[in-house]
């Protein structure tokens, strides 16, 4: 009896003995398994990181590369307008085929037509040449934020008729305020004020107000007695001939202070190449010229 019972005894602690290593075995079994998966999404995100790291280098190098094509491109296109305008001061080829100039003075006919729809005679500024036998406007027409975008018309009938010469004299330069003169058909100048009144440009024009270019005054700088120095004759009158010599007087504008202002004296500068250059002469007082 004892035999039997101490055999059922150590059978028990045998089956025991064998769950506790079964369970062991599955406790390993799970830290391996955990231990793998962890290993694993480490393994996953360092696979994404490198597969994003890729794709950027990828995008970076096909930027780089039709980058590269559309400056090559520009490069290319500016090379070619260069061509084309070398091409056309020589006289090998022409800009513009005769349609597309046909079209062009069309489409300006038309413009022109439209405006003299509308126009009721107003002007900002007029000058007349041959006493009164030949005159011009100056017409604003555009605006925006105070200043202004000018056209300009021209009447060989004393004002009974006028034609547009240019609806954009000035290339697109804009002015608060307009003055302008001819000497003759085809010479002349224009004057566009800025900053209220306080200074201006002046222009000249050597194909009848078809197009101006600016003319370059060399300005005279005074010295303050904070040592600051200034030009205060910023402001161009209307030039005039003289001797066979171009003069235009400058004074300082709306803000002018200095030395007495424009009552005191203005700059006389002089032109010898017809008016696209001026350099100082002297301070002229009043109105004397």
């Amino acid at each position: 009896m004892y035999l039997v019972y101490n055999k059922q005894v150590k059978d028990v602690c045998l089956r025991s003995k064998g769950i506790q290593a079964m369970a062991e075995q599955d406790r390993e079994n799970c830290e391996a398994r955990a231990d793998m998966e962890d290993k694993k999404g480490k393994y996953k995100w360092l696979i994404i990181l490198a597969a994003c790291a890729a794709a950027a280098v990828l995008v970076t190098g096909v930027c780089l590369y039709w980058g590269g094509k559309d400056a090559s491109r520009g490069k290319q296109h500016e090379i070619k307008e260069a061509e084309n305008e070398t091409e056309i001061s020589e006289g090998t080829e022409q800009k513009w085929t005769e349609d597309e100039i046909a079209a062009d003075i069309a489409d300006n006919a038309f413009l022109e037509e439209k405006f003299f729809e509308c126009y009721q005679g107003d002007y900002e500024k007029e000058c007349e040449l041959f006493d009164g036998g030949v005159r011009y406007r100056m017409v604003v027409l555009d605006a925006a934020a105070g200043s202004r975008w000018y056209g300009l018309l021209k009447s060989e009938d004393r004002g009974l008729s006028w034609d547009m010469v240019s609806d954009s004299p000035f290339g697109g330069d804009m002015g608060m305020g307009i003055d302008f003169t001819f000497l003759d058909e085809e010479l002349g100048f224009a004057t566009l004020s800025h900053n209220g009144g306080d200074e201006a440009d002046l222009y000249v024009t050597e194909n009848g107000g078809e197009s101006y270019q600016r003319a370059v005054i060399q300005g005279l700088e005074v010295t303050l007695e904070d040592g600051y120095l200034y030009n205060p004759y910023d402001f161009p009158q209307m030039p005039y001939e003289e001797d066979g010599k171009l003069y235009v007087l400058c004074g300082q504008g709306n803000d002018g202070d200095y030395d007495g202002g424009d009552a005191a004296g203005m700059a006389l500068y002089e032109s010898t190449d017809g008016g696209h250059t001026f350099s100082y002469k002297e301070i002229r007082k009043g109105e004397e010229k």
